[in-house]
């Protein structure tokens, strides 16, 4: 991490990491951003991510990890169903959460962000 530039808050509604599409793209911007700014990532992790929360904290990253709460079964099946009459599209449903929402907030009134970057819905 290098102390000039932007300080950046990046949010993510994946740990980055490079092992599928959309968590590669965001690690690589997360690995280049990191070279020159002060980046802090925030997204939701369960404890199998802790590695890769590690990996991103060893670019010199600041991580704030949000519980990873995800319905399983027959309640993932019910709120795809659900979101077929909401005008909110599943992927939104899926990762909205008030821990999330509550982090977002609580970081930016912590520290001051130059910029905020939003991946994914």
């Amino acid at each position: 991490m290098t102390t000039s530039g932007r300080h950046i808050l990046l949010v993510s509604p994946y740990v980055p990491a490079p092992w599928f599409g959309f968590g590669t793209r965001v690690y690589e911007l997360v690995r280049q951003l990191a070279q020159r700014h002060v980046l802090t990532v925030l997204c939701p992790a369960a404890p199998e991510d802790e590695a890769d929360v590690e990996r991103l904290r060893s670019l010199g990253v600041k991580v704030y990890e949000v519980v990873k709460a995800e319905p399983v079964g027959s309640a993932r099946r019910l709120d795809q169903v659900l979101s077929l009459l909401s005008p909110l599209p599943f992927h939104v449903r899926e990762h909205r959460s008030a821990a999330m929402q509550e982090a977002i907030v609580s970081s930016m009134a912590a520290e001051r962000f130059d910029i905020v970057q939003l991946e994914g819905s």
